[in-house]
């Protein structure tokens, strides 16, 4: 994966925890990269009632999606990403 895209990513990783830590929670909700239905912490409520950071969770797990399937490495790609 391109530093670039890395870049990218943990800067939507930023955008992604400042908005979370910055909203409060509403009653809507939102297209995100998992179901919202079974959200239980405050954060995943607070992605799924937020479009801002719900269009931010759909392009990060697109971000990884993609940094996945570029690794050649897959056990070292998911060992790093859970240390993450």
């Amino acid at each position: 994966m391109a530093p670039g895209r890395f870049k990218r990513l943990f800067a939507l990783q930023a955008q992604v925890h400042r908005l979370a830590s910055s909203n409060p929670a509403s009653v809507s909700t939102f297209e995100t990269s998992f179901d919202c239905a079974k959200a239980h912490s405050y954060v995943e409520n607070l992605v799924c009632s937020d479009q801002e950071l719900a269009a931010a969770d759909i392009q990060l797990a697109s971000l990884f999606a993609d940094a996945k399937a570029g690794s050649p490495d897959q056990a070292e790609f998911k060992q790093r990403a859970r240390r993450a």
